[in-house]
């Protein structure tokens, strides 16, 4: 496995000399810089001085990422002496003083330089000794929102075999026109998926009075916001993340997320070019094009529970099931981009709410007095979230948490904390 195919957070100092071992050739997807470059061949400052970047290695640096970015993606290495030939090879280590702090400083740089905004940037440093020196990894997905331009020179680039270079007006007209055929493509096929939650919906209803419930279906639909195609999906049974239950830390209250959370670790069955899962009103999917849905159906209240009296007739949302299923379908996203090794593939994700009347919304606790969500139309649509690196996990589900009480015209000020390193190791 190449460091252009392994997760991030893996990645090893051994990995990195195995490069220079086998003199590694920079490719579409690879490139290497010795350090820091300057116009004269000479030291950075941040060699010299450590105490800043110099502006021509801040601009060459992030003119690589953006050439990344606008086109297919891929790894830059810092700290990795290149051969002079073209294509050139991995050489020897040659570490960066304060590594950690010249990442830092960098990405800092992308967020100012970089027009528009670039999502999908992840980065590491590796140190090589004690003393702070190492190498540093940023990893660029193939961009969503492209084109991108550097902001210091107005100049957009692209990656041309093993270099970055100048785009002419010919590609950015074309690289323009791609990305609104994926916004498009991506567009139709949320709405399919709401097509067809709609109709599974539809069978779910009947007369008032028939069941303690009224129906709702939750549906949360994930798609890479750039068309990904999975060789083989049906025969990478490792792509499916095997989740278990878990408990989310409410402010000071642990809170255990037992249903849907308790199926996500079974396997699932082949379908036509997807993984999926179908048992008791739960199913999830796996598909090809990189789509990830989790969908729940609720009909009737959970075993040995008899719902207050108040909440016969109605219909009443558990506030663990939608979060769950949220988690749920995050937490595939983040396992599957990291088993690729396309940490920063941008997603969107998109989580909607089905029932005939606005439900009760209440946490597992029946004698709890719920609240209700203040939606005249159907289905509750949430606001569309954006998966874009590990950071925005969390922030995911806080904003998923809030947005469900801002429907009830409730503000929430409760602290959502998801134990990741438990559900992602």
């Amino acid at each position: 496995m190449t460091i252009v195919s392994k997760r991030l957070s893996e990645i090893t100092l051994e990995d990195l000399a195995e490069l220079v071992e086998r003199g590694a050739q920079e490719t579409a997807d690879l490139e290497f810089k010795r350090g820091l470059p300057t116009e004269d061949g000479s030291e950075d400052r941040w060699i010299t001085h450590g105490d800043r970047i110099g502006s021509y290695a801040r601009n060459r640096i992030t003119a690589e990422l953006v050439a990344f970015a606008n086109a297919e993606g891929g790894t830059l290495v810092l700290g990795i002496a290149e051969t002079s030939e073209q294509p050139s090879n991995a050489n020897e280590l040659s570490p960066i003083p304060g590594c950690e702090e010249i990442r830092r400083r960098l990405i800092d740089t992308a967020e100012d330089l970089i027009e528009p905004r670039m999502f999908g940037l992840e980065s590491r440093a590796i140190a090589a000794d004690g003393e702070g020196a190492g190498l540093v990894i940023f990893r660029v997905a193939k961009s969503a929102n492209g084109p991108h331009r550097l902001g210091s020179d107005r100049e957009f680039y692209i990656r041309r075999g093993d270099r970055a270079s100048r785009m002419d007006v010919r590609e950015i007209r074309e690289r323009t026109l791609e990305m609104a055929r994926s916004v498009e493509q991506t567009e139709g096929l949320f709405a399919q998926r709401r097509e067809a939650a709609f109709k599974q919906f539809e069978q779910l209803l009947f007369p008032v009075g028939t069941n303690d419930y009224l129906p709702i279906l939750i549906r949360a639909t994930a798609l890479p916001l750039v068309p990904l195609d999975i060789i083989d999906v049906t025969r990478r049974s490792e792509l499916w993340w095997r989740g278990k239950p878990f408990r989310l830390e409410a402010d000071d209250e642990r809170i255990p997320f037992e249903y849907p959370s308790r199926e996500f670790a079974l396997a699932p069955s082949v379908r036509l070019r997807s993984l999926e899962l179908h048992k008791d009103g739960f199913s999830r999917i796996l598909r090809h094009d990189g789509l990830v849905e989790f969908r729940l159906t609720l009909g009737r209240p959970t075993p040995n529970e008899t719902p207050p009296e108040e909440e016969r007739c109605q219909a009443v949302l558990p506030v663990v099931w939608l979060l769950g299923l949220a988690v749920g379908a995050v937490a595939q996203v983040e396992y599957l981009r990291r088993e690729l090794g396309r940490d920063g593939l941008d997603f969107g994700l998109e989580i909607e709410v089905w029932c005939r009347e606005e439900p009760f919304v209440r946490w597992r606790d029946p004698s709890f007095h719920p609240t209700r969500i203040q939606q005249p139309s159907q289905p509750l649509r949430f606001p569309r979230y954006h998966i874009s690196d590990t950071q925005t996990l969390g922030t995911i589900i806080q904003l998923v948490h809030r947005d469900l009480f801002d429907a009830c015209s409730v503000q929430s000020e409760v602290s959502i904390d998801v134990p990741w390193n438990e559900l992602l190791p």
